[in-house]
């Protein structure tokens, strides 16, 4: 049987492996857990430091937080070219809602995992749909760069007058991403987020990862 490419670049970059009775580690599953969560050119833009989301790959994530007999129906996202989001949603007893909001902050690192929006067309309705509207946005907007989140694992959301933070960290670090692990690192450690800007119909994220070289050459490798 052939040695995956991934089992053949650690041997070739020095990583050590288990002893003789497990020599070969199984990493179907780490392999399918890296292509879950990202695609080759999305792996290739979070290295390059900067992830292209398109408006229709928030919208399918938002889509498929919907829950039949939930609060909210329908949503969508557009990305404004004055650096704003426009959230439109058609909830089960306020009809339609639409909100324009600034990104105040979309951070991840070490220290926290959150995103900051501040509507600025209105004042916030005192409702709870609210709260989920937002909680289900914020993980439409990371989805692209971190995979799928289950607000089930763990979304705080805080909202003060217009401004809503969303605290998604243990989400993230309870996710496949979170979870995954490859000789000793974990992407998620290294990954650091500094930046969500809304464009024309698409936003742009900014990013780093700082996994060593020959880490980040095996996870591209999986692709080939």
């Amino acid at each position: 049987m052939d040695m995956p490419a991934i089992i053949q670049d650690a041997f070739s970059s020095g990583f050590s492996l288990p002893s003789a009775a497990s020599a070969v580690p199984d990493m179907t599953q780490t392999v399918a857990t890296i292509k879950e969560v990202w695609d080759a050119q999305t792996f290739s833009d979070l290295v390059s430091g900067q992830v292209h989301v398109p408006d229709d790959v928030i919208n399918q994530a938002l889509a498929s937080m919907l829950e039949p007999g939930g609060p909210v129906t329908e949503m969508k996202v557009t990305s404004l070219k004055n650096h704003q989001l426009r959230i439109e949603a058609k909830t089960a007893k306020e009809g339609r809602v639409v909100l324009v909001c600034t990104v105040e902050q979309l951070v991840h690192n070490q220290d926290q995992s959150l995103l900051t929006l501040k509507v600025t067309d209105k004042k916030l309705p005192d409702k709870p749909f609210v709260s989920w509207i937002f909680s289900r946005v914020s993980l439409a907007m990371v989805s692209k760069v971190v995979g799928h989140l289950d607000p089930s694992y763990g979304l705080d959301v805080n909202i003060h007058g217009n401004t809503v933070t969303i605290d998604f960290r243990q989400a993230l670090y309870n996710s496949r991403l979170g979870n995954l692990e490859l000789f000793g690192y974990r992407p998620v450690d290294y990954l650091t987020v500094y930046s969500l800007t809304p464009q024309d119909g698409f936003s742009d994220i900014s990013t780093n990862l700082a996994l060593p070289e020959q880490i980040k050459t095996m996870i591209k490798n999986v692709w080939l």
